[in-house]
């Protein structure tokens, strides 16, 4: 009695539903099982009708869960998985970039020298990260909506060495919100610096600071 039992609770929930299917018509069938269960006629009935609503419900479920696994033959060859598309990464030339043109004019580029550093920089990059001495010409490349960033600016043309060089580039109408190319040239701290309103970009003025930069269109 025990293995039976277990084999019940292990077995498929399909085949528990039909074997209870199959019970409940026998009795609705016999009318008796061993003096034990002796339904009356509307017993009999119920017991029929509840033992054909198993055996339906355990064999739509059987024939569901053969349905949902993916039927193979055995001379059918074996599915060959797509291979991952292949990205080509081109490189860029180290020493040129684009220049900013005009929309109606065709790209420039811009030929650096061949120890020249460009500078990958992102919206909060500044001069003041800048390795470098007054005079000393650095091309820094901006990312696009540098205008919705953060904002540190003091200054106009020359600006504090800690305001962002991509706002300051966008300010000082070099590049737009989409990004670019500009020139950093290092230079000496000022005694003040004056803000302004330039291309939808506040600056702010600012008193003494002990470094600078101005900005200049990447030589073409």
């Amino acid at each position: 009695m025990d293995e039976i039992v277990k084999t019940l609770f292990s077995a498929p929930l399909a085949t528990v539903f039909v074997i209870a299917g199959l019970i409940f018509l026998l009795v609705a069938v016999v009318g008796n099982i061993s003096g034990k269960i002796e339904p009356g006629p509307k017993g009999r009935l119920f017991s029929g009708i509840l033992g054909l609503a198993f055996v339906v419900v355990g064999l739509a479920m059987h024939f569901a869960q053969n349905s949902a696994q993916p039927s193979t033959t055995p001379n059918s060859p074996p599915a060959l998985s797509k291979p991952a598309e292949q990205i080509a990464v081109v490189p860029r030339a180290p020493h040129s970039l684009p220049v900013n043109t005009p929309a109606n004019q065709a790209p420039a580029t811009l030929n650096l020298p061949a120890n020249a550093e460009i500078i990958e920089a992102g919206c909060s990059f500044s001069a003041a990260q800048i390795e470098g001495e007054p005079g000393s010409s650095h091309v820094v490349a901006c990312p696009a909506e540098c205008d919705a960033a953060y904002q540190i600016l003091n200054g106009t043309d020359t600006y504090t060495s800690n305001s962002f060089i991509c706002l300051a580039a966008i300010h000082a109408g070099l590049i737009g919100p989409q990004g670019g190319t500009v020139q950093v040239i290092i230079e000496k701290g000022r005694p003040a610096y004056r803000g302004s309103i330039r291309h939808k970009i506040q600056s702010s003025d600012y008193g003494k600071y002990d470094g600078s930069f101005r900005l200049a269109p990447p030589t073409q």
